[in-house]
């Protein structure tokens, strides 16, 4: 029977929706709340129930409580049911959870005419898998027998795991294990752009270690590392709540505070200073003191509204009066400090400063590179095998172009990362033997837009993240994620398409045997227009010698008489 064939009864088809529309939510848009609002909303409806609730873990420091309610409910009966939800999680998860730090969410959808009185025939179901626990879902559930629901909660549990673990590896920078800047992006985007439904106090605080170059000079790049994952450490341990630290990338890391209340940041500030001073010590200098300089703003949301450039902005001039002022200290930004007028000429040793750190810089940019690399070949050798070749081959080729060398350099780095995605992608799914199945194949697409979206936090991997999300588009508008068409899809992602393919042609893999080089050539001209830019197939093949030359791949062996 095939999947068209397959009529399921209405009960049945309603849940195989509410499956369909969860894993969308979870795998497709990576969206761990969407799937839950959808997942709650599905129930509600399903069970003809008054209303669920979800209570899961949302960050490091933070929790997620989400309701859906059909039914009118007394503020007061409200409060005591979310409260009963929060000490079941405390008891089942053994975590010590501050009010503060849950977020709560209510979704209403059109009322009955009755009321909730009360929450007596609501129950607790805890999500937990071997001994991991995910959360607590409360369901109003009067059916005594509900087969659906076990299917349901097993499938609620896989997603939340996936999602988590996903969102854990895009949020966490490798070397200090905080979160990174494309958790900053998520996170501040919701309070400057208006999506988080509060209206709090907010702060950041950018932190950059004083004269970290000459740690690095003195006692090595591996004192410098050991140094910033100490102070991870440190700062981690010294904030609570919902503060985050994250790294902004080399000695620069930021704390992130969404809800202020009535603490002064200020002194946290230089609190924290001052214990990083007393207590952070190498072991290769015990007698050298790391000292912080700090930048800090606070914004009230009774302030015009702000973007997070400008917030980050701000943070940077205070950060910098902090360096110019003497360093190891933390300054507030006001506004009379953005006075261009009052700002000195650029000393000529700053100025060389500045010179050396760009070029350290671009030398952290390649370790990037590297560390990247290095994740990606760990969890797959023949995928970094592959990564090898065609970065070799895109090199060669650009070499016989009249490109920038900044522009080569550029699309490079997306042939080394281009299936940087395939790090979320299950083992099982990459290492199949055969045809894999048509939710395999769905979960195998998404490499491109998990790729995408794990490189695009860092700026100087702008042209890599379009190789990295555009590989796999075809020049007829038949691929994937987009269904670009012709010059729609970047002109580096057209040549990277063609290299791409044909080492895929002409590897041998585990689970697919190599194709001999005529007849890969002659798939590439068969699929010139269709799959490929013809322009560059005929270019790909003019330096077909060489590209054998690079790929060393094996061929049919001759046959003697």
């Amino acid at each position: 029977m095939t999947l068209n064939e397959f009529n399921p009864d209405p009960a049945t088809s309603d849940l195989l929706d509410l499956v369909q529309k969860m894993s969308d939510a979870a795998f497709r848009q990576m969206d761990q709340t969407r799937m839950m609002e959808i997942c709650l909303a599905g129930l509600v409806r399903g069970f003809d129930s008054q209303g669920a609730a979800l209570m899961v873990r949302d960050y490091e420091q933070s929790w997620l409580l989400c309701m859906h309610l059909n039914r009118q409910v007394d503020p007061p009966a409200l409060a005591g049911f979310q409260s009963r939800i929060l000490n079941e999680y405390r008891d089942l998860s053994r975590e010590d959870i501050p009010g503060s730090a849950c977020t709560v969410q209510v979704h209403q959808s059109k009322f009955h005419a009755d009321a909730i009185d009360d929450f007596t025939t609501w129950r607790s179901f805890p999500l937990e898998v071997e001994s991991n626990f995910l959360g607590l879902l409360v369901l109003d559930l009067r059916q005594e027998k509900n087969p659906g629901l076990q299917v349901i909660l097993h499938h609620l549990c896989t997603a939340l795991i996936a999602s988590q673990n996903m969102r854990q590896l895009l949020i966490t920078d490798s070397m200090t294990g905080c979160y990174n800047r494309w958790f900053m992006d998520i996170e501040l985007s919701k309070f400057c752009e208006g999506e988080h439904p509060e209206n709090l106090k907010f702060a950041v605080m950018l932190v950059d270690v004083d004269q970290f170059k000459q740690i690095n000079d003195s006692l090595g790049h591996a004192a410098g590392d050991q140094c910033l994952v100490m102070l991870a450490d440190q700062l981690r341990s010294d904030l609570s709540g919902t503060a985050a630290v994250i790294r902004m990338g080399g000695d620069e890391f930021l704390l992130w505070f969404p809800q202020v209340g009535d603490r002064d940041i200020h002194a946290l500030g230089i609190q924290l200073g001052q214990r990083v001073a007393k207590h952070l010590r190498l072991p290769e200098a015990p007698n050298m003191p790391i000292t912080l300089s700090m930048g800090i703003v606070v914004h009230d949301p009774g302030e015009a509204s702000l973007s997070k450039e400008t917030l980050l902005d701000r943070a940077d001039q205070a950060l910098y009066l902090a360096k110019r002022n003497g360093r190891n200290q933390a300054v507030r930004w006001q506004a009379d400090q953005a006075k261009m007028e009052d700002a000195p000429a650029m000393p000529a040793e700053l100025l060389l400063q500045i010179q050396t750190q760009a070029l350290q810089i671009k030398t952290d940019q390649e370790q990037l590179m590297d560390i990247l690399e290095a994740v990606l070949n760990a969890k797959q050798y023949e995928t970094g095998l592959h990564s090898i070749r065609v970065t070799r081959i895109t090199r060669y080729l650009l070499d016989q172009m009249d490109l920038p060398e900044t522009e080569k350099i550029q699309i490079l780095r997306g042939a080394r990362l281009h299936d940087i995605g395939k790090i979320a992608i299950p083992d099982a799914i990459l290492n199949k033997q055969g045809k894999l199945t048509e939710q395999e194949w769905t979960l195998m697409r998404q490499h491109t837009l998990i790729g995408h979206r794990f490189i695009s936090g860092f700026p100087f991997l702008k042209t890599a993240g379009e190789i990295v999300l555009y590989h796999h588009e075809a020049y007829d508008g038949g691929g994937y994620p987009k269904g670009l068409k012709g010059e729609q899809i970047p002109y580096h992602a057209r040549l990277f398409t063609l290299v791409d393919a044909y080492d895929s042609m002409r590897a041998n893999r585990s689970y697919k045997p190599f194709i001999p080089r005529d007849i890969a050539v002659a798939e590439l001209k068969n699929k010139a227009g269709s799959q490929f830019d013809p322009q560059l197939v005929d270019f790909f093949l003019s330096h077909l010698p060489a590209i054998e030359e690079i790929g060393q791949w094996e061929d049919e062996p001759e046959i003697s008489n």
